[in-house]
């Protein structure tokens, strides 16, 4: 099948497959199909500075799937930056192809309040450029419409900066795509040079400092304790003898485990620490299907693509990045059997040994040979943080698994940390 009639195929099957097991569906494989034909695209294959990446979702099936075009000069991620993106509208019926910008940092850093002027502003600036405003086709407004009400979805009607709608039902020829591809990529590639040439690093919003400094030049128990009043001031509670610990336990061993019951802000402290420290967090859904690692890590498909899971990607992306440090948040942790799915894995960690002065394991897929996933390990940038529900949902763990992390429960809770002036005792 050429590019039109794979993407036809998955915005037909999509809204289907929501409602079945997210691990190694078919439509993975369709979205490596569509992968392939794009990087064959000369106005692809030409760009060397530019990464081709697909999602459905990680761990679950996405709302918005987007398949974009990176370059990373302009663009160090999804999260910040300027890149062309293919976005799916949540029913399926359209897809536009955009010239737009990474929200989530945007938002993290500034809020909603002041996010959405400050990515219309710059959206608007580069709608003043005279490439995007000759964009044959493109719209240059505010009425992109991925049928959703909330979440990143509605926040990307704000950063798109240029837009062009395909519906399913009458997509253009593979030609047309690859024309419609090629002049956003004309644009984008300009707009990378010159962006790259005035400035030495990516560009970013102008966003106000809101993390503290680096570990070479403050104390670790003074990053501690001024992230600790960051979020506090955020309106986030949690004991402070609580939240150093597990800062330091991060220090001294990469897995660590958030016990407790539903609702403590487990998940959220993740985030929160993630945002002050300048660490690129990842959440990853546990499934409670999962019963090997193929979830995780990928495995092959019907026709012998590889398909790499989440976890291995962002493996990859934390090799070619060794000075940032990530977090991985393995969310619900118990809801399938840890030494199921993740029990070689942690073997793998085990076997960390310093080479060269870095801390490198043996290749996560072992024997596995096809590149670029034969030599992703786990660097020691990177920390491995599971949540943990205790009810009757769950499953307990094994002893082999706590002996591996630092576990920290998460028992209680304090309502009159939030008691205004006002507030009355319940009568007992």
């Amino acid at each position: 099948m050429g590019l039109a009639a794979l993407l036809e195929h998955l915005m037909q099957n999509y809204v289907g497959a929501q409602k079945q097991s997210f691990g190694k569906h078919p439509l993975h494989t369709t979205l490596h199909q569509i992968e392939e034909e794009l990087k064959a695209l000369p106005a692809v294959r030409d760009y060397p500075e530019l990464k081709v990446k697909g999602s459905l979702g990680q761990g679950n099936w996405a709302t918005i799937p987007w398949i974009a075009f990176l370059d990373s000069r302009v663009a160090p991620s999804m999260q910040n930056g300027v890149y062309v993106v293919f976005l799916f509208a949540a029913d399926m019926t359209r897809v536009y192809l955009t010239l737009n910008q990474g929200v989530t940092e945007v938002y993290d850093q500034l809020g909603a309040k002041e996010a959405k002027p400050a990515l219309r502003s710059r959206a608007e600036a580069l709608r003043q450029r005279p490439d995007i405003r000759s964009l044959p086709g493109f719209q240059l407004n505010w009425d992109i419409n991925l049928g959703v009400v909330k979440g990143t979805g509605v926040r990307y009607v704000d950063s798109t900066i240029a837009y062009k709608a395909y519906e399913r039902t009458a997509l253009p020829t593979d030609d047309s795509l690859a024309k419609d591809l090629e002049a956003l990529l004309r644009v984008y590639r300009a707009y990378a040079i010159e962006t790259s040439t005035a400035a030495t690093s990516a560009p970013t919003l102008d966003l106000p400092p809101n993390k503290v400094e680096g570990p070479g030049e403050l104390p670790l128990e003074q990053l501690i304790t001024q992230a600790y009043q960051r979020i506090t001031r955020q309106g986030f509670f949690y004991p402070p003898e609580e939240f150093a610990a597990f800062c330091v336990s991060l220090k001294s061993k990469p897995f660590v485990l958030l016990a407790g019951i539903s609702g403590t802000g487990k998940t959220r402290l993740v985030e929160l620490l993630a945002h002050q420290f300048g660490v690129h967090e990842y959440t990853i859904a546990v499934r409670p299907d999962w019963s090997d690692s193929t979830d995780l890590l990928g495995y092959r498909d019907l026709q012998g693509h590889f398909r790499p899971g989440p976890l291995l990607e962002i493996l990859r992306e934390a090799n070619a990045h060794p000075d940032v440090p990530y977090f991985i948040c393995l969310d619900e942790m118990n809801l399938a059997r840890v030494e199921h799915y993740f029990a070689e894995f942690l073997s793998i960690i085990e076997k960390r040994n310093r080479q060269r002065g870095k801390v490198v394991t043996p290749p996560v897929l072992g024997e596995f040979t096809e590149a670029p996933w034969s030599k992703v390990y786990v660097s020691d940038n990177v920390f491995f943080i599971g949540t943990v529900n205790m009810d009757e949902t769950t499953h307990p763990f094994s002893r082999k698994v706590l002996d591996r992390a630092n576990v920290f429960e998460f028992n209680h809770v304090n309502l009159s940390y939030h008691a205004g002036p006002g507030t009355q005792p319940v009568a007992s």
